[in-house]
């Protein structure tokens, strides 16, 4: 029994003659024969550690000129400014998330980054990883613990306990950093690149268990006064300005743009460079103190033009 259809003969138009159809078949396989090449080199560029490093060094110099114009980072801005319900802040980290997303983006910063087309999994920690950061946790508050009561007994020494509290909050900083992650590029660009098949929201995470520590003490010392004066420094330190103007704008569109690029921003940048040196991240960090000097090689140069018209 024959099946329909099974006599079916293609129907030889003005369009698909053979006459025709062989010469565009020869176009089409010259075409992807000449292409093969320039397309083996972009993959090959994706990968390549030099590229690697010039998008780190192109990175830097965003984040550096972006995180001084616009007074603050990640941390900065994300952490502490929105802690404190800054709308500053909030503006801020808003942002440099865009401008991070849509760079990440148009680079492909995954695929230059060698991030796997493949789903990251949400996994609960093992026993190992929750005991490790318990153990964290716990060193951490008996730490801030033994400075608050050193505040209190060394009055005489503020200098020192300011000193030794800033060390000790540092290297709480960094263990955190390592401990989640946050100074490996690939999870920062793995988070940003949101159409990408390995979109990783560890970085969310982070950034929400930060809040979750820092917005009640922000809170609670703004808000109800609960101290009068820090334990171990002279006054409350708190930003003042709050106005949302060009400067803020530009500031987190070059840091987003940067961070984007390179996955790295200027706190896990610190971090990776004293415990995990490697060309790109060393790349990074030069290039990013580079566009700190550089911003302040612009703000004067600026401020020259307004002061001598001022005296003038």
């Amino acid at each position: 029994m024959n099946c329909p259809g099974s006599n079916y003969k293609p129907r030889t138009g003005r369009w698909n003659h053979p006459a025709l159809m062989a010469p565009a078949t020869f176009v089409a396989d010259s075409a992807v024969h000449m292409l093969a090449p320039l397309i083996q080199l972009i993959m090959l560029c994706t990968i390549c550690p030099l590229v690697q490093v010039a998008r780190a060094s192109l990175g830097g110099v965003l984040v550096g000129l972006g995180s001084a114009i616009g007074n603050g980072c990640t941390s900065g801005h994300g952490i502490s400014g929105n802690a404190r319900l800054s709308l500053k802040s909030a503006v801020y980290t808003v942002i440099i998330i865009a401008a991070g997303v849509v760079v990440a983006t148009i680079t492909r910063s995954a695929a230059a980054a060698g991030i796997a087309a493949q789903p990251a999994m949400l996994m609960w920690a093992g026993p190992d990883v929750a005991n490790s950061g318990a153990l964290l946790l716990a060193s951490s508050l008996l730490t801030v613990l033994g400075l608050a009561r050193a505040g209190q007994e060394f009055t005489r020494e503020p200098k020192a306990v300011a000193l030794a509290t800033e060390l000790a909050t540092g290297a709480m900083f960094a263990f955190a950093l390592v401990y989640t992650g946050m100074v490996r590029p690939t999870k920062v660009i793995g988070f940003l690149s949101v159409t990408h098949p390995a979109w990783d929201l560890t970085l969310l995470f982070v950034m929400a268990g930060a809040l979750l520590m820092a917005l009640p003490g922000f809170q609670l010392l703004l808000r109800r006064k609960i101290i009068s004066k820090p334990y171990c420094a002279q006054d409350f330190e708190l930003p003042i300005a709050n106005k949302i103007d060009l400067q803020l704008v530009t500031g987190a569109v070059l840091f987003g743009a940067g961070w984007g690029l390179s996955g790295i921003c200027p706190g896990p940048a610190v971090v990776a460079a004293a415990a995990m040196p490697s060309s790109q991240v060393l790349a990074f960090v030069a290039a990013m103190l580079a566009g700190m000097m550089l911003q302040g090689m612009l703000a004067g140069l600026l401020a020259n033009p307004k002061a001598e018209s001022a005296a003038a």
